[in-house]
This record gives C-alpha cells, structure tokens and sequence, in this order.
C-alpha cells in the first residue's frame, strides 16, 4: 500500500481511510500504539504488537514441562548443596552449631 495524504483537524484528529483500517485489522474501532521517530509517525495496531509478542513466546502445549516447575527444581537442587556443604563444614570443624 503507498502512501494516503489525510488532514488533521484543529483538535489533532485526523480519519484513517478505510483501506488503511482495514490493512490494520481495525474494525469497529481500535487501539493504536504511535511512535514518532525522527520526523515520521508510526501507527501498529494492539493486534499487530500482541502478535509480534505471542510469536516470540513458544507455544506451551499439555505435556510440555512448566518453566516454573523447572525453576521450582533448581532453586531444590541448589538448596541441598548448599545443605549438604553447610554439614561438611560443620563435620570438619567437629561440631555441631
């Protein structure tokens, strides 16, 4: 799609031509996250910007191993051996706290 000249009005409003909401998936309504950068504005939908994130976050599927779970794991994992080290110490010193 080019470019499309819209006017903005004396409040800072301006209308987005169809073809372009429509390009955008805005029906009905919508929200838009803008950005200026240099002299240009930059107009990406919410759906747009969710999408981009959701396909940087991999699917979880039943079955899949919860990152929680995993966290869960090592923080358990860390904790022994950090037991385990404090009673070698307290052996080797030959007593008991």
């Amino acid at each position: 799609m080019g470019s499309v000249r819209v006017t903005v009005d004396a409040e800072g409003r301006l209308v987005l031509p169809e073809e372009i909401r429509q390009s955008l998936g805005i029906v009905g309504g919508g929200t838009l996250d803008l950005r200026v950068t240099g002299d240009e504005l930059r107009a990406v939908s919410w759906e747009a910007r969710l999408k981009r994130v959701r396909e940087l976050i991999p699917a979880w599927k039943p079955g899949d191993p919860l990152m929680s779970e995993e966290l869960i794991a090592d923080r358990r994992a860390e904790a022994r051996r950090d037991l385990e080290e404090y009673e070698r110490d307290i052996a080797r010193r030959g007593k008991a706290p």
